[in-house]
């Protein structure tokens, strides 16, 4: 189990599998990305549980835009009717899962601290969840599925299982 890492000032963060040094600007202002001397850098306003809110505000966005986009992505990759009509996606904070899918009702939630792993890593889990559309279970079908839409998954999982408990220690 990893240890804790809190969200303040000083604390460097993987952000899309790029560290990011936090910094606080003073005032009540919302965090933001800024690229200065070829080093990002996150400043946020707030002191203490503000900061930290400001900050993993930024990283829901930044998880939001980023898992959309791929999402829709490989939905435009599907055949047949699994890739066909919107799905509905939302941003949550689960610590035990890093997405999950209803086929039901074309919603899926991804846990935002997938944004923190490198985005290959974060296409998968959009591909992984997308094939759940296909088929819901891990069947070898499904698996082909996902492998048609990432090529070879293992990779990606074993990032996962070797550095989410470090994700899931941020904040």
């Amino acid at each position: 189990r990893a240890e804790t890492q809190p969200l303040a000032p000083g604390a460097t963060v993987s952000l899309k599998g790029r560290f990011v040094r936090l910094e606080a600007t003073g005032g009540a202002g919302a965090a933001r990305l800024i690229e200065r001397d070829g080093e990002v850098v996150i400043l946020s306003g707030g002191e203490g549980e503000a900061f930290a809110r400001r900050v993993e505000n930024l990283f829901k966005r930044q998880a939001r835009d980023l898992l959309t986009a791929r999402t829709e992505h490989h939905l435009a990759s599907l055949d047949g009717q699994a890739g066909r009509g919107p799905v509905r996606v939302s941003i949550v904070d689960t610590r035990s899962r890093w997405g999950s899918c209803s086929p039901h009702n074309r919603s899926i939630r991804y846990s935002w601290r997938v944004v923190m792993a490198p985005e290959p890593v974060i296409d998968y889990l959009a591909a992984h969840e997308v094939a759940h559309l296909v088929h819901a279970d891990h069947s070898p079908a499904y698996w082909a599925v996902v492998q048609g839409l990432v090529g070879d998954h293992r990779p990606f999982r074993r990032w996962l299982r070797e550095h989410g408990a470090a994700l899931h220690a941020v904040g």
